[in-house]
């Protein structure tokens, strides 16, 4: 099993391969001068680069020191395939693409600048979020989501570590260092399971190879629910001391009871649905995030809008309930399935 480690902010070492050498000021390809680190993946090390052509600061993504030629052939196949799966989607809230340049064996990826600080490390130093924060960046991931599926690309990673933020603090989805897209060419056995376990689908992770179905759209709108779970709740909803207790709790366990997810519960448990046929599609999910911003019923024409035109605080007490919460959405969901199969 491949566990993809998410972005994380810059720490010991210096050089782009993980070396101790600063590489401060070197010139990449003749055009892109590093000046200092702003973090690390699974794949290798990002930097802040000034791009020379351009005059332009950009962030510049190379791959990490491998020292077995087959397997640093498979990692710069996979850096190939992340830069074409990247340059396919353009979204405000899905980091922006520049360029790829490959230099002596190394492959890096040229991307707007963004801040280093990630999702992830909002929920470790702050703990949960309000109900309402929450919902802002799940609807601008959702939002981020739906144009990356419509360029018939699948994230599948997409989890606190991999969402920073805008200078105005708005969410932006980045690492497709395992995304793929519609004819993209294998670099992973079949069968092989990647991604953060405690992020995945349980349909991508049964013990059976044989049973395993491959990533979908569904799959990502999962993982974007336990994200949601964790954001407002602190935890994730399936978690276990190794990798076969969590697998057990995706396979088996229920949702654990949300005491602070308020209106946001009812489109956590839909996101959640172990059927990824019975899962909402990402404009329906939308629709439910949508409504459970609402602290009181919406006007009815806005409501009936809402609904009919769809295909398919800072204290940490318990959010009040009202005439559009989480009994309300489920039922609106519900409706909303069996309209779409008629």
């Amino acid at each position: 099993m491949t566990n993809e480690a998410g972005f994380s902010s810059a720490s010991d070492g210096n050089g782009p391969d993980g070396s101790p050498d600063d590489w401060s000021g070197v010139l990449v390809a003749g055009r892109y001068r590093l000046e200092r680190e702003l973090g690390r993946g699974g794949m290798g090390r990002v930097w802040e680069a000034l791009d020379t052509k351009t005059n332009r600061t950009v962030a510049l993504k190379g791959l990490r020191d491998v020292q077995d030629s087959d397997e640093r052939d498979e990692w710069v196949r996979r850096a190939q395939r992340e830069a074409q799966a990247l340059s396919r989607v353009e979204h405000q809230h899905v980091v922006g693409f520049h360029n790829v340049v490959e230099e002596s064996g190394q492959v890096w990826i040229a991307m707007e600048r963004f801040a280093p600080r990630t999702l992830g490390d909002v929920l470790r130093e702050q703990g949960p979020l309000t109900v309402m924060h929450a919902t802002d960046i799940g609807l601008q991931v959702l939002r981020a989501l739906r144009a990356v599926h419509e360029a018939e690309v699948l994230h599948r990673d997409v989890k606190p570590d991999n969402i920073l933020f805008h200078a105005d603090g708005s969410a932006l989805l980045m690492d497709f260092g395992i995304a793929t897209y519609k004819g993209a060419p294998r670099v992973t056995q079949v069968g092989q399971v990647i991604g953060a376990l405690e992020y995945l689908a349980p349909e991508l992770v049964s013990m059976d190879p044989e049973d395993r179905r491959p990533a979908s759209e569904a799959s990502d709108l999962w993982s974007l629910g336990v994200t949601l779970y964790e954001m407002v709740e602190g935890r994730r909803p399936f978690e276990g001391v190794n990798d076969y207790e969590i697998l057990l709790a995706l396979r088996e366990a229920q949702i654990p009871p949300m005491q602070f997810a308020g209106r946001l519960a009812a489109p956590i448990r839909a996101l959640l649905h172990r059927d990824p046929a019975r899962r909402p599609n990402a404009e329906a999910a939308e629709k439910l995030l949508e409504l459970s911003r609402y602290t009181s019923t919406p006007p009815r024409g806005l409501l009936l809008d809402r609904i009919d035109r769809g295909p398919n605080e800072s204290s940490r007490r318990p959010q009040q309930r009202d005439s559009i919460g989480s009994s309300g959405l489920l039922d609106w969901w519900s409706r909303f399935r069996r309209r779409s199969s008629q």
